[in-house]
């Protein structure tokens, strides 16, 4: 994951500040952690005709997007989920795309009208490739050695782009770099202010992830 391969599209173009006060209130993040390094870069553009949004943050970039490496259901105030769910009942869809070039891993999550509606996601990471769906996982059978996941993982970025772009869709992690770079994205910190207090610690990758984040500031 990274800030050129990892991307959280929303069709229009959504009020920045509306965009932050979203973010500050994800369970255990806080206006302190969307300040310095941490901050969110948000963009707007304009492909085919539509209006869309880009948000990028690290906490999804770095820390990696939860719904495309589990099979198994994800607690409602998972970041992701948060932020998927509450941005597409504001307004309409909200699609996370990830191609990751150098691990053979990425796809996409669609939430529509506040709810997952789809996860489709490739994943050759560990030798064999996995497929994931919605609600079920599987063994990808027949691989083409000479082009490995590849054509795979470009045919997932053009079906959850165009969700949002409409077609022609993305196929890269360039494309995905090239239409970040399109929206001019601007650093858009809130002013420092104390971090929030870290939430009790629970198990799954979530809380361990927050809480790094939010002690790193502290530690500043």
């Amino acid at each position: 994951m990274s800030e050129r391969n990892t991307a959280l599209l929303v069709p229009g173009h959504v009020d920045v500040d509306e965009v932050l006060t979203l973010l500050e209130s994800v369970p255990g993040v806080g206006r302190g952690a969307l300040a310095g390094d941490e901050a969110p870069r948000i963009g707007h553009g304009r492909r085919g005709g539509r209006d869309f949004t880009f948000i990028g943050w690290r906490l999804f970039e770095l820390g990696g997007l939860t719904l495309l490496e589990r099979s198994e259901d994800v607690d409602s105030d998972e970041p992701e989920v948060f932020v998927g769910d509450r941005l597409s009942s504001a307004h309409g869809d909200a699609v996370f795309l990830l191609y990751e070039e150098e691990t053979a891993f990425g796809g996409y999550t669609w939430f529509h009208a506040g709810r997952l509606e789809e996860r489709k996601a490739v994943d050759g990471r560990w030798g064999e490739v996995v497929s994931r769906g919605l609600r079920e996982e599987h063994v990808v059978e027949d691989i083409d050695p000479s082009e490995w996941v590849w054509p795979l993982l470009a045919e997932l970025i053009d079906e959850g782009s165009q969700l949002i772009l409409g077609a022609p869709g993305l196929r890269t992690d360039d494309d995905i770099a090239a239409l970040i770079l399109s929206t001019e994205p601007k650093v858009c910190a809130r002013d420092a202010a104390p971090a929030a207090q870290p939430a009790e610690p629970t198990e799954g990758r979530k809380r361990d992830k927050l809480k790094g984040f939010i002690k790193g500031l502290l530690k500043r």
